[in-house]
């Protein structure tokens, strides 16, 4: 297999085939993993000796893609979910598919799970010339352990999330007032999924201030979860 992983393939099964390139490159092979830029020519033909041709032009770039992309690791069943996308340079496109058959091609979709299960939500992400998978596990629980099971507990609302300064440079806020006394999850993420602060409280409002001296120059996510409550605010740390 080719270090990058990148490949062509001839598709069609039970056939013969014949690639051959302007690189010198030949294989009898269904799938082939090109090592080099070039023009890959192929033949395949059927056992009556029916041939078809086709040629695929490959380029080098530069232009690689990492997926990225930020969930809860659980959920409850009808609590709305909210899926976050962490690409940078941001993708020309996006395609989430959530598990269950049913997918969304936003930027940052939300979703609702209707059955208690463990779902695999992935994101592919293109940039015109490269694409790229990445695959997390999300759980759907009847309820939170943590919650009643029952609809007559009072609805919790997030009043107010104002993040500043956004851009920051050494210390970012956020200012917080909830519907009712609860436990609330503070939480920041690179680009690259990893969280690197958090901050839980219990009460109804709060302003918290992250210290961002030591953290590299880019694009966070501040991530705020309490109850049923999911908020996600991007910001940028400057140097």
């Amino acid at each position: 297999m080719s270090p990058s992983g990148f490949f062509l393939d001839a598709g069609v099964a039970d056939v013969a085939y014949a690639w051959t390139s302007n690189t010198g490159y030949t294989s009898t092979d269904k799938i082939i993993y090109p090592t080099e830029p070039g023009t890959y020519y192929l033949q395949v033909t059927a056992a009556d000796g029916c041939a078809e041709t086709d040629v695929v032009e490959v380029k080098e770039t530069t232009q690689k893609i990492k997926a990225s992309f930020l969930i809860p690791s659980e959920v409850a069943v009808e609590e709305e979910v909210h899926f976050v996308q962490l690409t940078e340079p941001e993708p020309l496109s996006f395609k989430w598919t959530f598990g269950d058959g049913f997918s969304s091609v936003r930027a940052n979709p939300s979703y609702i799970y209707y059955r208690a299960a463990d779902y695999t939500v992935s994101l592919t992400v293109s940039n015109g010339v490269c694409s790229d998978t990445e695959e997390k596990l999300l759980r759907v629980l009847e309820f939170r352990p943590s919650e009643p099971a029952t609809d007559k507990v009072r609805l919790l609302e997030l009043y107010r999330s104002n993040l500043y300064p956004n851009p920051a440079e050494d210390v970012v806020k956020i200012d917080l007032e909830l519907s009712d006394e609860a436990p609330v999850l503070v939480q920041i993420f690179n680009l690259s999924g990893l969280k690197v602060a958090e901050y839980e409280f219990v009460g109804i409002e709060e302003l918290v201030e992250f210290n961002m001296s030591g953290m590299t120059p880019g694009s966070y996510i501040m991530a705020i979860q309490s109850g049923r409550i999911s908020k996600t605010i991007r910001f940028v740390k400057t140097f």
